[in-house]
């Protein structure tokens, strides 16, 4: 091979290279805009990729991307454009199925609303009519909450108690408004209110008991985290003003000093505190802060592990595999290692991205200190799934994650 060529060879290789680093970067700072949720960002970043890399994987994971941004905005007609492109550039794995589930979910609860919208529209204004007509809020408020527009559920079931007073499950639906703002708005203030009005107006039902149960006990929890909250900053403080007087940087490990392991049975408190009121985004929170501000010692990576779990237990795999990733990363060694793969394994299971959990599920494995019941299943998954019973060359893990069959010799997955 002449020099002249090598040369060119070695060029085009780095202009491939430059555009794949490129991609990959404008794709990542668009990722870090969605995670934090500046979704004007992230649209602007999602769409570039789109316009400059049409028909690559990372211009797929954009319009997913924002068909889940469009979702978030109740942007319904564009986020079903886009869930459909989803569908038509990949076949199987966790985008496709994603959008697939997301797009019957959003036709379906449209449909329901819109059916509910003419029953009440229509009402005749009879005893049945109203009947009908208070039944069809009840269904569209229903139908809100499954597309998680929690406010326009919260105005349609206010709505249905204004105009029906009498409505046979009245105390039920005011007890979902309560159970709305507290466990997914996550508004304390306004739940509260809420389940007041279950006490007040409907003293005799069991609704009411429960309500003032659970004000009895969330006022208990609230109370507990706010006084966590302030011994940290009191810890913080404290340390930060005496080192900072002295005209010394304060260091993370500093700041804590001989406090540190009081300051992390806080921030453990505090989660453990949002989690018991299922409110795991602030719980997930504390358990991250509590991983970035006491960063030595094994709270750090604990932390990280809790938070992964509190992702997994909410079904957001994608933020629970990123978590899990973050702990490997700066915790290779961590005693939480092996659990996690463990865990990460179960996520891309659910993601239907079987190939790498059936890597990691053989990593688990591999592994020492792993718990005995955990590497059984471990061992029987990848007995399972690296089982080819067609003998047309693929596995049932790649068959099943592409959705073809592995009975079938001509049914397997093809080559985009």
């Amino acid at each position: 091979m002449s020099r002249r060529i090598l040369l060119i060879l070695i060029l085009a290789f780095g202009v491939i290279l430059y555009g794949c680093t490129m991609k990959g970067a404008m794709f990542q700072n668009a990722e870090n805009a969605f995670d934090r949720g500046d979704y004007a960002e992230a649209k602007r970043l999602y769409t570039q990729i789109i316009q400059k890399y049409p028909g690559s994987e990372f211009a797929t994971k954009a319009k997913f991307r924002l068909a889940q941004i469009c979702e978030k905005e109740y942007d319904w007609d564009n986020a079903l454009k886009y869930y459909e492109q989803v569908t038509k550039e990949v076949k199987g794995g966790y985008l496709d199925a994603q959008s697939r589930s997301r797009m019957a979910l959003i036709r379906k609860a449209r449909q329901d609303i819109a059916k509910a919208k003419y029953i009440y529209d229509n009402n005749p204004g009879s005893e049945r009519g109203n009947r009908a007509a208070a039944q069809a809020l009840y269904d569209m408020a229903q139908a809100y909450e499954r597309l998680g527009q929690y406010e326009k559920a919260i105005e349609t079931y206010e709505k249905l108690l204004k105009e029906f007073p009498k409505y046979k499950n009245a105390s039920q639906v005011q007890y979902q408004i309560g159970m709305i703002y507290f466990y997914k708005l996550y508004d304390y203030e306004k739940g509260w209110k809420a389940f007041l009005k279950v006490i007040k107006n409907y003293p005799d039902s069991d609704l009411a008991k429960a309500s003032d149960r659970l004000l009895k006990q969330t006022e208990k929890t609230l109370n507990e985290i706010a006084a966590l909250i302030e011994d940290v900053k009191k810890i913080r403080n404290e340390v930060a003003m005496r080192f900072e007087k002295m005209g010394r940087h304060v260091s993370q490990t500093d700041k804590y000093s001989i406090h540190a392991e009081k300051a992390a049975q806080d921030y453990i408190g505090i989660a453990q505190g949002w989690k018991k009121l299922k409110n795991y985004p602030n719980a997930i929170k504390a358990f991250k802060e509590l991983a970035d501000e006491i960063p030595f010692g094994q709270w750090a990576p604990n932390a990280l592990f809790n938070a992964a779990e509190l992702y997994q237990e909410m079904g957001d795999y994608e933020m629970a595999v990123k978590t899990y990733e973050e702990l490997f990363r700066r915790y290779p060694h961590s005693f939480r290692r092996a659990d996690a793969i463990y865990n990460e394994a179960i996520c891309y299971e659910a993601m239907r991205e079987f190939a790498k959990a059936y890597d990691l599920y053989k990593t688990y494995i591999s592994l020492d200190e792993t718990d005995e019941n955990k590497v059984r299943r471990a061992e029987e998954k990848v007995a399972q799934w690296g089982y080819d019973e067609d003998g047309d060359g693929f596995p049932f893990y790649m068959e099943a994650q592409y959705g073809t069959s592995d009975k079938d010799p001509t049914s397997y997955p093809e080559k985009k």
